[in-house]
């Protein structure tokens, strides 16, 4: 399973790859549908998840005090996820809701 329109230097995850290649991929992925205002990961919780959003939107928020600061705005092709907490175990002040 190797895509021959792959360029020395290119990012992987840039490169489109024939739908025969997807299919392959499809078992090793779980396929979601989260609904508006969705907590996918809350505040002081570890994260376990990558997300790789397909459509919608999605919000990543910081808890400063008793105040919520939108941090980042997910869309369509990005990967989705709290890296700090997920490469590091631990506990952060950041949470990511559906939009």
């Amino acid at each position: 399973m190797e895509s021959n329109k792959i360029g020395k230097g290119t990012i992987i995850s840039q490169v489109p790859i024939p739908i025969e290649e997807y299919n392959e991929l499809l078992p090793y992925f779980k396929v979601k549908s989260y609904r508006k205002n969705e907590i996918l990961k809350g505040f002081q919780e570890v994260e376990i998840h990558r997300r790789y959003l397909i459509s919608g939107t999605l919000a990543m928020f910081e808890k400063q005090q008793e105040t919520r600061i939108c941090r980042r705005i997910y869309s369509k092709s990005c990967l989705v996820c709290d890296f700090e907490s997920y490469a590091n175990e631990r506990l952060t002040d950041f949470s990511i809701v559906a939009y």
